[in-house]
């Protein structure tokens, strides 16, 4: 295979990582947003994922396999198709008819179940997976990871007598993309500080008024548009739903003074004379 190196950069052009300003479920603003879910539409690169976790872990160890929903189940399948250790499901929720079972597939009782998932970030969402998993009487000892994001999950499973393997961190990342000049030394910084839990700042996206807009458009519809937004101190458009010509017109007197532009609609005017002028 590729080296590890070459395999991350062929999964980046798939777009698995964003950098710049994202708003988390947690609610904290973070310089980068990570989703491996497109993975799963490339089977060139899922095989060679599946491979890759494969090859950290001691297989012997495993009697089944289990991805986390919903990013995690194309991951676990391919890896359970290299390995040939069955595969089980986790439900998000017990289904509410039929056997209402929240693992679904083939196991018996005491079997070591791996788990796998695509991201770790703080880890208590793994914490509610698993003794999901271990009510039905298997075991978790071992959790493999696609992307560490570095904010103390693995530590915390860790810390509970789970061992946690992660083919790449968020530092290691930010290596390579620095390496080949997808990320510059200011975006690293940034991520440096925000996973050491430092306040960093944003750069606040600014509009460029309409003067300047003027000032660089060509288009003469845009510079009368402008030029009108300027002059009223006004971006209104108005839609007239209106069925006569004399309901038009006043409309429009009504309006005119406050808008830029007068959105109508002709077909539905049963007198409507070309002629007239509308008062703008």
């Amino acid at each position: 295979m590729e080296s590890k190196k070459e395999f991350f950069l062929e999964c980046y052009k798939l777009g698995i990582i964003k950098f710049g300003r994202f708003t988390l479920k947690s609610g904290i603003e973070s310089p980068f947003y990570v989703d491996l879910r497109p993975l799963a539409s490339d089977p060139k690169i899922l095989k060679n994922l599946a491979n890759y976790l494969l090859e950290m872990l001691p297989l012997d160890n495993f009697d089944l396999i289990c991805g986390v929903p919903y990013a995690a189940l194309p991951m676990a399948t391919a890896m359970s198709l290299e390995s040939y250790i069955p595969l089980i499901i986790k439900r998000k929720e017990a289904k509410s008819y039929g056997t209402k079972k929240l693992i679904e597939g083939i196991y018996q009782k005491g079997q070591n179940c791996l788990l796998v998932e695509d991201v770790i970030t703080s880890g208590k969402s793994l914490l509610e997976t698993i003794p999901e998993i271990e009510q039905e009487d298997l075991k978790v000892s071992d959790i493999v990871v696609v992307l560490d994001r570095e904010q103390g999950g693995k530590q915390l499973l860790e810390s509970k007598g789970y061992r946690v393997h992660t083919l790449f961190n968020i530092s290691e990342v930010c290596g390579v993309l620095q390496e080949t000049g997808e990320l510059s030394d200011e975006e690293v910084k940034r991520i440096q500080d925000f996973l050491q839990g430092n306040h960093i700042q944003f750069e606040e996206e600014t509009r460029a008024s309409y003067e300047q807009k003027l000032s660089n458009t060509q288009h003469s519809v845009s510079k009368k548009l402008l030029e009108t937004a300027i002059a009223k101190k006004s971006n209104l458009i108005a839609s007239a739903d209106v069925t006569t010509t004399q309901e038009l017109l006043t409309f429009a007197e009504k309006v005119g003074p406050h808008i830029i532009a007068l959105k109508t609609h002709i077909d539905i005017i049963s007198d409507f004379e070309y002629e007239k002028q509308l008062p703008l």
